[in-house]
């Protein structure tokens, strides 16, 4: 048997006791199965019919990864963010999951099925803007090339002008724009004459006609910030791995490319395998 084999053995059966902790060694997805880290091993002790346990590859400027903890019956850790705050993610491995409520995602790994729930609030600010005629559409126009694009309370403003129908179909176009998110700014000919438009934020708010110029600070009341809330499940052979995901702020509208990259999966049925041809049952 290698030596660092055993060394690494012995180890996890000194730390084995229930919810033990560990220290700031991270489980690798680069550690070859030969000369695996003490975390790895001890995913594989924890849920031992596993065959994929949770891993690092290199992380983001101002990532770090805390601790891993184990039971039996699970293993865990958690990444920390200098602008999402402490423990934004906390990773799991478990002996199953429940995906019920859940949707089918693309698979981040051929051998493992992804399952997410999740609440995000994107970047962009989407409002839609609908001429009600062809004067009203040049002056939607002027007020897209004053506010697209324009920052607002951490995020950005994007327009886009809906001008599908006439004006007998204004509210099938309202209901399209509330149905992406968007709140809504309806022009007509007095709007175009006065400067002003009329602003729906919400879905079931009542109509309110204001002066353009106030339109940027209207859009900015009681604005959500930037957020990524999810619940990751990735599903194999003998057991799951989820992330549980409470990103909040800068950083948050990018953290699932991220996480995509930062993290990965390690072949625990290998490192089994490996240890049983050198006299060892993990």
């Amino acid at each position: 048997m290698r030596r660092g084999v055993l060394l690494l053995v012995v180890f996890a059966l000194l730390t084995s006791a229930c919810a033990s902790q560990l220290g700031r060694r991270a489980p690798r997805c680069s550690d070859s199965r030969t000369t695996p880290s003490g975390e790895v091993v001890l995913q594989a002790q924890a849920v031992q019919e596993a065959e994929w346990g949770p891993c690092l590859n290199d992380l983001p400027v101002g990532w770090e990864y805390e601790h891993q903890e184990h039971k039996l019956g699970e293993a865990r850790f958690w990444l920390d963010s200098d602008r999402m705050g402490d423990r934004f993610v906390t990773v799991r491995l478990v002996e199953s999951c429940d995906v019920s409520g859940a949707t089918a995602a693309d698979e981040s790994h051929p051998a493992i099925d992804r399952f997410v729930i999740e609440n995000r609030v994107d970047r962009d600010v989407p409002v839609v803007i609908i001429p009600l005629g062809d004067r009203p559409r040049t002056y939607a126009i002027a007020i897209q090339v004053l506010i697209d694009g324009q920052p607002i309370d951490g995020r950005v403003i994007d327009v886009t002008i809906d001008d599908s129908a006439g004006p007998e179909r204004i509210a099938e176009r309202r209901e399209a724009a509330f149905a992406q998110g968007a709140a809504v700014v309806v022009v007509d000919d007095l709007d175009v004459e006065e400067n002003t438009a009329t602003l729906i934020l919400n879905r079931g708010d009542d109509p309110e006609r204001i002066d353009v110029d106030d339109l940027e600070e209207l859009l900015s009341d009681d604005l959500e910030p930037i957020s990524y809330r999810a619940t990751w499940f990735h599903v194999f052979e003998g057991g799951c791995i989820i992330y549980e995901i409470e990103a909040d702020g800068p950083g948050s509208d990018t953290v699932i490319a991220d996480l995509d990259r930062a993290l990965g999966f390690y072949d625990l049925e290998a490192l089994r395998d490996y240890g049983r041809s050198q006299g060892l049952d993990f």
